[in-house]
């Protein structure tokens, strides 16, 4: 590995909320350009009655293509909200690690943050597919499907999550000094 990825400093300023419409629409723009260039691709060859199924193929491709696209998207989405958790919203930064979604919305809500069950468990549900995809992934040409209203959906969940910490911020409902 080289020198400066082992030494990473990336906490210049931190993730802000921000980054949340940032992940999706690079996510948009990827897959826009993608399936942009394979239907320049196979233009050409659109009206030759012997590449028909070559071009079934390659669009069956890109849309797989665009599918993992979609699953970099969710890694993104996390990690920027895991982010936010553990340098934005705890009032101190832990002395160790929090591993996993569950164990930072613990710190959350130990701190005196609220999120409501529903939001909780659904957090869970999204941590847990992302961990799938992680350390189990689907085989090449059969990923999990995700869309790009699946990222929606879940952007819109972790928004909703941080307005109600920011507004825990603002009443002064939770715990310790914090970073506003």
């Amino acid at each position: 590995m080289r020198e400066e990825l082992r030494d990473l400093q990336y906490h210049v300023y931190g993730p802000s909320e921000a980054d949340f419409e940032y992940a999706l629409d690079v996510a948009r723009r990827l897959v826009q350009a993608h399936l942009t260039l394979t239907q320049q691709r196979i233009a050409p060859y659109r009206d030759d009655p012997e590449a028909v199924e070559a071009i079934d193929d390659e669009a069956y491709y890109a849309f797989i293509d665009t599918v993992y696209l979609w699953e970099y998207g969710l890694w993104r989405l996390q990690g920027v909200f895991e982010g936010l958790i553990t340098n934005t919203f705890l009032p101190t930064r832990p002395a160790k690690p929090l591993p996993g979604l569950k164990k930072k919305l613990e710190a959350m809500r130990a701190a005196g943050y609220t999120i409501a069950d529903e939001d909780y468990a659904e957090l869970l549900e999204w941590a847990s597919l992302r961990n799938a995809l992680s350390h189990s992934p689907p085989e090449q040409y059969r990923p999990a499907m995700l869309e790009e209203a699946d990222l929606l959906e879940y952007k819109e969940l972790v928004e909703r999550v941080c307005r109600q910490w920011r507004g825990d911020q603002v009443s002064g409902k939770r715990s310790g000094a914090g970073k506003p």
